[in-house]
């Protein structure tokens, strides 16, 4: 099982190292929603 903690840490680590605007992983899990499932035609 994953450590909530852990995966947090890392997920702020490679954040920073990408260099990507200011995101909290909370609204990650949000936007996906968002994402469409197959390309446009």
């Amino acid at each position: 099982m994953l450590n909530p903690v852990t995966v947090t840490r890392r997920f702020v680590e490679l954040h920073e190292e990408i260099g990507l605007p200011p995101v909290r992983l909370h609204d990650l899990r949000h936007g996906t929603r968002r994402w469409p499932t197959r390309p446009p035609t």
